[in-house]
């Protein structure tokens, strides 16, 4: 059985009132960021379909910005027009409320320039995502993309990847080889200006002749090296590096510096990674976080493992001012996917 609406709204949760139509825009504006309650439904091609059994928190709204807002859109205030007008939330502002998906029974269409409408600050809706991965229990937030959301992986930020078990050997070879399955992908978009990334691990070795140089990459850049290292048999390599991203973009920039140690466990002595100054990354693509072995001579009795990898992204600019906690994930319409965010927005 539905819930009741709690309260009166003064029209359908999923439709705008045009500024065209002059006999209204008096009222509305003296209603605008007034709060009403509704049903979690979504109204397609005529349908009334419950989503579940919560009820949304809304706003009324006005579209004060220059562009039509797409369906799910993140949402912020426009500026001196604080709780009334909206736009499509700019890149690291707070998320105040979303824009709901389905607009006048269509998940195509987008509410125009100047029009009132309904949007969610508390409850469940389907937010716009720029494309990456987001699961249940991710945080959400503004990504480079005005008015779309991507994963915060907690909030301010937290593990994305642990192992849960050893690489395979990089053993008998001279050829820089990366350990296998303890590896992570970025996806595209998901470094923005101000985070940062820990890398943590540790490399049991067991030796015979030679050197060993281990690498820490993020894509193809080098962010830290042991350089070539004389170990022998029961020594361990245990690092911890941060990658900060300076800026976003197809031009991005990051630093990196960190510490090592190599040796006997109990013995050995910590190190200092060379810092890495100010260099290239493309932010807009994919970037993988590998470890990579370089024996000096190939011997069957040189073999190293990465027995224990961490990797943890931070973003201090957002932490505090999460705007929504993902529901589930569902399959949208065209691109980007929607996904279904249970909005607890600041206000």
């Amino acid at each position: 059985m539905s819930k009741a609406a709690l309260s009166f709204s003064p029209f359908n949760q999923q439709t705008f009132v045009s500024i065209t139509d002059t006999t209204k825009i008096s009222g509305y504006e003296q209603m605008l960021g007034h709060k009403f309650q509704d049903n979690d439904l979504d109204v397609v091609s005529g349908t009334a379909t419950m989503r579940s059994q919560q009820v949304r928190q809304l706003v009324l709204v006005r579209n004060g910005s220059a562009s039509a807002i797409a369906g799910g859109a993140a949402l912020n205030w426009v500026s001196s027009y604080w709780g009334t007008r909206v736009q499509a939330c700019p890149a690291g502002a707070a998320i105040r409320c979303f824009a709901p998906s389905v607009i006048n029974g269509s998940t195509s269409n987008t509410i125009p320039v100047d029009a009132y409408f309904l949007a969610t600050f508390y409850g469940p809706v389907s937010a716009l995502s720029d494309g990456t991965t987001i699961t249940v229990n991710d945080s959400i937030t503004t990504s480079a993309t005005a008015g779309r959301v991507r994963t915060e992986y907690g909030l301010g930020g937290g593990s994305v990847f642990s192992s849960v078990s050893p690489s395979a050997a990089v053993t008998n070879v001279t050829a820089a080889t990366a350990f296998t399955i303890n590896q992570y992908t970025f996806p595209a978009n998901a470094l923005q200006a101000g985070d940062a990334i820990r890398v943590r691990g540790a490399c049991p070795i067991t030796w015979n002749t030679g050197t060993l140089t281990l690498q820490i990459l993020i894509g193809s850049t080098v962010v830290g090296t042991t350089g070539a290292v004389t170990n022998a048999t029961g020594d361990a390599f245990t690092f911890d590096a941060e990658i900060n991203v300076r800026t976003a973009g197809a031009s991005g920039t990051i630093v990196a510096s960190g510490t090592y140690v190599d040796g006997v466990p109990g013995t050995a002595t910590a190190r200092e990674f060379t810092p890495l100054a100010s260099t290239a990354i493309d932010t807009t693509a994919t970037q993988l976080i590998s470890v990579v072995a370089t024996w000096g001579t190939a011997n069957a009795g040189n073999s190293v493992v990465l027995a224990q990898l961490d990797i943890q992204k931070f973003n201090t600019a957002i932490v505090g001012t999460r705007a929504a906690v993902a529901l589930e994930t569902v399959a949208g319409t065209g691109t980007p996917t929607q996904v279904r965010v249970t909005a607890i927005c600041l206000w």
